[in-house]
């Protein structure tokens, strides 16, 4: 659906050792290339004794994808790494896997064997976070339409996220992007036209 996507729930980790070849495998949700290069310039220092530090990074905003092999053989680690995103659909997402050689050669098999599994395994002990299109929206009421209003709001399915009680309540909501029409429509009919949702922005975060 267009209106949510996929991405990891917390960093993760993951570690496989193979002919005495240790790979360690870290990944975190980021938000821009920006944010994925930093988040690879920390793991990188983090390993910076590492034989490698092969990485890549899939971004909701342009459908961007990047992926390095880092000095292994063309073809056996950064595209495993961008598969273990791409195929379960893991946007906004970067992860690397860090190599420490330990004297016995893989073959080019071995290798994107091991980078695929590594990759993986982070991503899985990550989990994922279904993020959804929500609309923030406003709105104000009197003191006497206050408990009533909440109850309606929720029988909708609408989370509140705050409330402002002043001479006018103020209550900050939320609801799926594509369900705010059908809020306003329930607001108009159920008030009478007294209450109007005013939305604010819509943003991607979990519902």
């Amino acid at each position: 659906m267009a209106n949510e996507y996929n991405t990891l729930a917390k960093d993760g980790y993951f570690e496989l050792t193979e002919k005495h070849s240790k790979f360690i495998g870290n990944c975190r949700a980021v938000t821009s290339e920006e944010e994925a290069a930093g988040y690879i310039a920390f793991i990188k220092q983090q390993y910076k004794d590492a034989s490698h530090n092969v990485y890549a990074y899939y971004l909701r905003d342009g459908n961007l994808s990047r992926c390095t092999d880092d000095g292994e053989p063309s073809g056996t680690a950064g595209r495993q790494l961008l598969a273990a995103l791409q195929g379960p659909e893991i946007f906004d997402a970067a992860v690397v896997v860090t190599r420490y050689f330990g004297g016995t050669l893989l073959g080019t098999g071995g290798l994107s064997r091991a980078y695929a599994q590594t990759a993986s395994g982070a991503v899985q002990n990550a989990g994922f976070a279904v993020m959804t299109e929500c609309g923030i929206f406003e709105i104000r009421c009197a003191y006497g339409l206050y408990d009533s209003l909440v109850f309606l709001l929720g029988s909708a399915g609408v989370k509140i996220i705050g409330t402002d009680y002043a001479e006018i309540i103020r209550i900050t909501a939320k609801c799926r992007s594509t369900e705010f029409g059908a809020v306003k429509e329930l607001l108009a009919e159920k008030t009478s036209g007294k209450v109007e949702p005013v939305l604010l922005r819509n943003v991607f975060e979990p519902f």
